[in-house]
Formats: C-alpha cells, sequence, structure tokens
C-alpha cells in the first residue's frame, strides 16, 4: 500500500512544470548522444542516467510526462528498497515508517519528477548499502554489492560519499571479524579491485572537467546557506511560503530528536550510527570538494536522504511502540508535508517560473522564415532547444545577447555596447523580423543594453511575458517616409511622422515613427498606445508601450529637443482586408487619461496577399468542420449581457472562396439568426485558404430568460454567456410638454421638459423606440438665441443600438446658461456620428417634407 501511495503522489501531473533549463540540458544530451564527449569536456555527471534516459526517449517519446516517468519509476523502487534498509537496520516496523517518509517526503517527490541523476543515485546508493549489509555475512552476495555500488558511482559523483561510508563499514566489519578466514578478505579485496578496475578509468576520462568545474573553494557562508537550504528543501520541497514554516520547523526538529532517541532504543547504537552516518557521510564528502569547488548545496546532500528518513522514521516507531496513539502525530505531520508540497508544485500556479512551454508554442505559431530569435544569455538556451527547436520544430537562426569585445556571446564576461549594436545592425539587415526572449538578462546583461539599443532604433510590436519570460518582437523597418505633423499634448508637439506606403498584411507587423519636440523644459513622461481602426471606429488592432520600452526620461530635456519614438503593432490574424486608420494615443501612465486628441498617422490598406498563419491568439480554439469551412477559435464576453442588448461575438474561419456568400446559422440559447459568415468580408471575397476574423454582435430577446445560455454556430455550442435581466420602461411618465416627432423609423420624441438652474440648463427628453437599429446614433440639443446662434450645446449618443422596441427612454443633458435664456429655443435632433447625417423629423404624421430637427420654444417651459 505505502508503494502505491508513492507511485499515485508521483503520478499527480508530473508534467505540470515545464522542464527546467538542467532538465533540458539532459533531454539534449541524451536526444543527441554525446554524453561520453559532454562529460569529457564540460558536464561534470556520470553517464548512467543519461544513456538510461536516451534509450527510454527512444521508446516512451519525448514528452515532459514520458521524460519524467523515468525518474517516477525510480522513485518508487526507492521507497520499496528503504523497506528493506529499514527492516535490516530495525525490524519490520522501522522499515514500514522509512518506507512511508520516503513515499510522502516534498524532497523525494520533486526529484522522482525531475529528469535529473539525482533520484538514481539515491535508489542505488540505498541498494547498494542494503546489499552490503546482506553480503557481509553472505560472501555470495558480494558480486551483487559490486555491480550496485558501481551503478551508484556512474549515477552521480557524490554517490562516492556513500559508497566510501560503505568501505569504512566494511573495514570495521572485517576487523571485528576476528576469525574471518583470509579468503574472506581475499574476496573482498578481489571486490575493491574490480570496483577500482571498473571506475577508475573513467575519473581519469573526467579528470579534467571534474577539476576545472566552478572552480574555487568552500565557505562557512556557503556551508551556512546550504545546510538552511537543505532543511527547507527536505522537508516542504522548493515550493513554500516561508512565512508559513516556523511551526512545522519546530515539529520536524522535534520529530528528528525523537527519531534519533527511537532509532538507539528500538534499533541499538548500529541502527543510530548507520543512518546518522549514511547522511553525514554525502556531506562530509561534500567538504571534501571545497579544496578545488565550491558546489555545495541541497540537491548534493540529497544523495545522502535514506539516512534522513530513517531517523524520521525512527520518530514514527518510538511512539508507536511507546504511546500508540501518538505515533498518529508524526503520520499526520509527514501527511501534511507531502500534501501541501504536492498543492504548491502541480495544483496551484502561484509557484510557476517557467513558461517556455507556451513561448515555444507561440513562436512556432508567428515566427516568420526570414525572422532572427534573440536569446538574452546560455542559461535558457536548453530550455529554447527543447520547446522551440525540438518540440516545436523552429528552426529560424538563433543569436546569443549581448556580445563581448570579442563578438561572441557575452557568457559572464563584460558586456560591449559596441559590439552589441553591431550585431544587432547587421541581423536587423539580414532579417524580417526580431524576437528577443527575455529570461534571466541581469546575469548576462546587468545594464539592459541589448533592450535598450533594440528599443532604441527599431519598432516593438508584440510584448507578452511567458510566466518568467518576456518575448519581445521587433519590427525592422520603418512603415513609410516621414511627413510633417503639428499636434500638441502637454509639454510636447509632434512634429512628423511616418506614413505607410504599402499595404499592410494581416497578421505581420505594422511600425510607425513619430518625431517629438519637448515644448518646454523637462515635459511630463507619458505613455502610448499604437492603434489600428476601421472605418467604424472600432479598434481592430492595438499595441501599448512605454517610451523606448522604458529606457528613455524626459527629465533634463531643454525646449526644442526631440525625441524619436519607434512603435508598431501586429495586425492580428484574420483582420479583414480593406482601408483603416492608424492612431497614436498618448496618455499619463498613472490615469490612463488621454493627452489630447489622438494623432492620425494616416490610412493603412490591410490585405491578406500573404498567407496567414491559422492560429487563435486571444481566443478560445475550436477546431469546428462547417459546410466547407473550418472554424478555428472564438471569443464570446466574460461580463454579463443584458436580455435584450447585443452580445459581441469573434469567430475565426479559414476557409477558400465560395460563391454567393455562406452563411451559418448562430444562435443565443433559443434564438437563431442567420449570419454572413465574414460579414462585410464575405466568403466570395475570400483568397484561397484565408484566414478571416469574423467579429458581429447579436441582438438577444428581451424575454430572454437570465442565466448561463449557450451560444451555437451551426447547432454546436462553442461556449456560453451570462444574461443578466434586462431593465426596460414600456409605460410613459408624466411628462411636462408633449409633442409626437418622429425621427424616421426609430424612435418618437414624445415630449420633453427643462429645469433651469443657476449656470445651467437641465433638458429632459423623452423617447419612444419605434424600431431597433443596429447604429448608434447620437442626440444634439443645441441652446439657440434670437439670431440664430448656438450658446450652448450637448452631444450625447444615447445607446440607440441597444434599443428595445416599445421602450420609453429618458435623457437629460445639461445646458450651460451663462448668456441668458431670453428669446433662446432648443433645437433637437439625432445623427449618424460616422457620416454626420441626420435623421429626418415628422411633426405630424404623413408630412410631406421631413425636416433634420426639431424646433422647442423655452418660452413655455
Amino acid at each position: 500500500m505505502i508503494v502505491l501511495l508513492a507511485l499515485a503522489v508521483r503520478l499527480i501531473k508530473p508534467d505540470f512544470l515545464d522542464l527546467n533549463d538542467d532538465e533540458a540540458f539532459f533531454v539534449q544530451i541524451a536526444h543527441l548522444g554525446t554524453y561520453l564527449q559532454a562529460m569529457k569536456v564540460s558536464e561534470p555527471h556520470p553517464p548512467l542516467y543519461l544513456a538510461m534516459l536516451q534509450g527510454w526517449m527512444l521508446a516512451a517519446g519525448p514528452t515532459e510526462f514520458a521524460i519524467r516517468y523515468l525518474t517516477i519509476a525510480q522513485g518508487v523502487l526507492l521507497v520499496a528498497a528503504l523497506y528493506r534498509v529499514g527492516r535490516q537496520l530495525g525490524g519490520n516496523p522501522l522499515g514500514l515508517a522509512t518506507a512511508f517518509v520516503a513515499a510522502l517526503n516534498p524532497y523525494q517527490i520533486l526529484y522522482s519528477q525531475t529528469a535529473r541523476d539525482y533520484e538514481l543515485a539515491c535508489l542505488f546508493g540505498a541498494l547498494s548499502f542494503f546489499v552490503l549489509l546482506k553480503a557481509l555475512p553472505r560472501p555470495r552476495l558480494i558480486p551483487l554489492y559490486v555491480a550496485l555500488a558501481l551503478l551508484a558511482l556512474y549515477s552521480h559523483y557524490y554517490a562516492m560519499g556513500v559508497v566510501a561510508f560503505e568501505q569504512v563499514l566494511l573495514l570495521i566489519a572485517l576487523i571485528r571479524q576476528a576469525g574471518a578466514s583470509p579468503r574472506r578478505w581475499r574476496d573482498w579485496l578481489v571486490a575493491e579491485g574490480v570496483m577500482a578496475l571498473l571506475y577508475l578509468p573513467w575519473l581519469g576520462y573526467v579528470a579534467h572537467t571534474i577539476a576545472t568545474y566552478n572552480p574555487g573553494h568552500g565557505t562557512p557562508r556557503i556551508v551556512w546557506d546550504s545546510f538552511v537550504q537543505a532543511f527547507q528543501f527536505y522537508n516542504f520541497g522548493e515550493t513554500f511560503d516561508p512565512t508559513r514554516i516556523l511551526l512545522p520547523s519546530l515539529a520536524v526538529g522535534l520529530m528528528v530528536l525523537l527519531g534519533l532517541a527511537g532509532l538507539w532504543r528500538h534499533g541499538g547504537s548500529r541502527a543510530l550510527w548507520l543512518s546518522a552516518g549514511y547522511q553525514l557521510s554525502v556531506i562530509l564528502f561534500g567538504f571534501i570538494t571545497f579544496v578545488h569547488t565550491n558546489q555545495f548545496g541541497a540537491r548534493f546532500i540529497f544523495i545522502g536522504s535514506p539516512g534522513y528518513y530513517l531517523v524520521l522514521g525512527g520518530a514514527m516507531v518510538l511512539l508507536w511502540r511507546t504511546w500508540r496513539f501518538w505515533a498518529i502525530l508524526p503520520v499526520a505531520v509527514i501527511a501534511y508535508l507531502g500534501a501541501t508540497a504536492i498543492h504548491n508544485r502541480v495544483l496551484t500556479h502561484r509557484y510557476v517560473t517557467n513558461g517556455y512551454r507556451e513561448l515555444g508554442a507561440y513562436l512556432a505559431a508567428h515566427v516568420s522564415a526570414r525572422d532572427t530569435v534573440l536569446l538574452d544569455g546560455v542559461s535558457q538556451w536548453f530550455q529554447y532547444w527543447y520547446y522551440a527547436e525540438f518540440r516545436n520544430g523552429v528552426t529560424q537562426r538563433v543569436e546569443f545577447m549581448p556580445r563581448d569585445a570579442s563578438g561572441n556571446g557575452a557568457d559572464g564576461t563584460a558586456v560591449s555596447v559596441s559590439q552589441t549594436a553591431a550585431m544587432l545592425k547587421q541581423l536587423a539587415s539580414s532579417s524580417s523580423g526580431l524576437w528577443f526572449i527575455n529570461s534571466d538578462a541581469l546575469r548576462y546583461d546587468p545594464h539592459l543594453d541589448t533592450e535598450r539599443l533594440l528599443a532604441a532604433n527599431w519598432f516593438p510590436a508584440y510584448q507578452h511575458n511567458f510566466v518568467f519570460q518576456t518575448v519581445t518582437y521587433f519590427g525592422v523597418a520603418a512603415d513609410g517616409p516621414l511627413q510633417a505633423r503639428s499636434s500638441a499634448i502637454d509639454g510636447w508637439q509632434a512634429v512628423q511622422a511616418s506614413v505607410a506606403s504599402a499595404p499592410a498584411a494581416a497578421g505581420r507587423p505594422l511600425d510607425a515613427t513619430v518625431v517629438w519636440r519637448a515644448s518646454r523644459a523637462n515635459p511630463p513622461l507619458f505613455k502610448d498606445s499604437l492603434r489600428l481602426v476601421n472605418s467604424a471606429g472600432a479598434i481592430a488592432g492595438q499595441q501599448d508601450g512605454q517610451l523606448q520600452d522604458g529606457f528613455f526620461s524626459p527629465s533634463g530635456m531643454r525646449a526644442g529637443s526631440t525625441f524619436v519614438d519607434h512603435r508598431g503593432l501586429i495586425v492580428p490574424v484574420g483582420t479583414p482586408p480593406g482601408v483603416y486608420h492608424l492612431q497614436l494615443v498618448a496618455y499619463n501612465p498613472a490615469t490612463g487619461a488621454a493627452l489630447g486628441a489622438p494623432l492620425a498617422l494616416g490610412p493603412v490598406t490591410i490585405d491578406h496577399a500573404q498567407p496567414q498563419p491559422p492560429v487563435t491568439d486571444g481566443l478560445v480554439p475550436l477546431h469546428l468542420a462547417i459546410d466547407g469551412r473550418t472554424l478555428l477559435g472564438t471569443r464570446l464576453p466574460s461580463a454579463p449581457s443584458t436580455a435584450g442588448g447585443r452580445v459581441p461575438i469573434t469567430l475565426l474561419w479559414s476557409g477558400g472562396r465560395v460563391a454567393p456568400n455562406a452563411t451559418v446559422d448562430v444562435g443565443i440559447g433559443p434564438d437563431h439568426v442567420r449570419h454572413v459568415i465574414g460579414g462585410a468580408y464575405p466568403t466570395s471575397q475570400w483568397q484561397p485558404e484565408d484566414v478571416v476574423r469574423d467579429t458581429f454582435e447579436l441582438r438577444t430577446p428581451v424575454d430572454l430568460p437570465p442565466g448561463k445560455q449557450p451560444v451555437t454556430i451551426a447547432g454546436e455550442i462553442i461556449g456560453q454567456v451570462t444574461i443578466a435581466p434586462g431593465h426596460y420602461t414600456f409605460t410613459p411618465p408624466a411628462i411636462p410638454h408633449q409633442l409626437g416627432s418622429r425621427f424616421g423609423d426609430i424612435a418618437q420624441l414624445l415630449g420633453w421638459g427643462a429645469q433651469p438652474g443657476r449656470v445651467t440648463l437641465r433638458v429632459t427628453l423623452y423617447w419612444k423606440v419605434l424600431g431597433e437599429t443596429d447604429t448608434s446614433y447620437a442626440v444634439f440639443v443645441h441652446l439657440v438665441d434670437a439670431a440664430g446662434a448656438i450658446r450652448a450645446q450637448a452631444d450625447v449618443p444615447p445607446g440607440t443600438d441597444n434599443w428595445v422596441t416599445g421602450e420609453i427612454v429618458t435623457t437629460s443633458y445639461d445646458l450651460s446658461t451663462n448668456q441668458g435664456l431670453a428669446q433662446a429655443h432648443l433645437e433637437v435632433g439625432l445623427y449618424d456620428a460616422a457620416s454626420g447625417k441626420r435623421l429626418p423629423v415628422c411633426t405630424r404624421p404623413g408630412c410631406a417634407r421631413p425636416g433634420d430637427h426639431v424646433v422647442i420654444p423655452l418660452s413655455g417651459a
């Protein structure tokens, strides 16, 4: 049951976390089969685990689950092995207790789900120790011990501590056996000779690597930090809240004391010193390595962890045999620590620090053939290789940044800004775009020179944080020539801006340059938003950013100084072709308030001349075949929609040209309509293998029941929306002044009211909705004097596109009355804000010559 428990907890989402860089490095070596070469040159690990991993991957595959299952199996076998070790030292109760501790120990679970060689070394170390204890009175087991000890040594070099401890035990045992025959000595000496013959040549092969890896010397600080880390990791794993471990730490400390007493009482001094010595032997070996290296830490001490599990098992045995009921306490503590570690590691995203899986998939879907990928240092190379190249087939050029004085990647060497700038310029001239991946920039580029140079010279069009890695895409070519501009905001004036000179492709970057001039000294800092706006005024694409990606500060600028801001955005995949407008909106970074009107950068033609990747960025992925087309993805509103209101829906289609225009049944709950696929870009205009983003709004019935309602396309449920009850009024209130003017087929102005104040006049209008419309008309209310001059006005869209037939709508407007109301009147109308066209107004039924507004005299107010 304990072994099954160990297997169960290790199989809880072992692929939840991405491979870390060390795991990916091992996978790369195993995949390439270059471990013997690597270990002679730079890799300080023996070859056994890598050889096993190579064979395992050939059979099981390269996924995270398959790769880690190899160590999961080793971790489960270790639990069984520790049962036998505990039973050998203190009987069946100690064996069961030790196995239980190992089954739920957080550090054991961690390394059972990690594609590294520590678990393998731990397993073979425990097995060799157990067989040694058996072989001392049974010489026929000596060959098995030699084999297991060699397997431990070829698993990890820190296993030397365990094997050395075993040699000391062997020597003591032979000396104590005063009557031991010369044959017994000879058998063990032969065994030792075989071990030396099979291992020392390997040490000679890798001696240079071991001697030169992380040269240095240990310090008391390293020792202290390693012990603190080892205690934390042993008992809480690597994912824990430091503020919540005080009481559990005290509980564990008490268990260690009880465990030492339990081993002494129920296993004798032999059990105590063998258990403690097993763990201490690995620590002592680490101290010896301080002669030539400063490599020491919890992961190395871990190889001696079976000794620690024996101690904790001793606490359980002591309490069980002394006060049986109290034995539940260490069981509860061990279970609590294991459950908490499992939760923190694979059942919550709180401690996730790596997003390379999503990063690699995104890059594979968006990178172009001539793009170049820039990595901010070698530390992320192995994860990039695994997730981008190996798993997703990305073959684009990769370069390491920044550069040192020799022109190579600055891997711990001083950064050369000139070499870095020269290489970036060269790459930009030969690439269609630059993908910069920041994973550990400060380690290799302490002044962030690479990012600063990229932001100052090229066009950041996309940026996203994949948990711990940030990806920024830089366009490398200005979209068009600079032309004069004159647009002012607080402290700045835009004096030049680029104008698109060629059509832009959907799914590709769109770049723009703006030259700003400081209109005063020390102008305020602002952020800007580059926006692609369609003919209806809706934003089709947007990218916000800081000036030069945050590397620019206007502090110290003089009046008249200029600053060049490079901006870019990626036109969303599937954006329908047509003429759009490019705008730059400057805004206050603290409040988000716009600083002046948008700066118009000119019209941009979007086309589908280039093939687009069928990616569903920001959409829920789907893959539904519908009448010869494929529905790739969708986006539905997460916020509740009102019954009778409009529900925005975005669909992403792929397919080819079809005439006549294809339609599809779209429904929310029981209400269904026929929708023209593609809207203004119907299927009769599509390109071969086109990808089209189809955005529209669906009006829901007023009587649609509140709650979750399914959204269907061609009868297939693609999601659901939340419908909130609509609050509509269909009974007119008391109206101070009656009217009956009709505004087209949209609304009837039933009447009006006016409330004069000290400096304002509040005008209230009462509308009855005659028919529903998709157009958001604006109401204008003008306060006009006797000469026909407008003294005050209000232009406000009242939401006509959401009005419901028969609804009574009341709207109010405040007009300034600083110039008085004598002989003034009101003029009221409705107009289309996009075209400026007013709705016709009839003041009586069947009028032959409708006007474009209604006049309301204030003398009757």
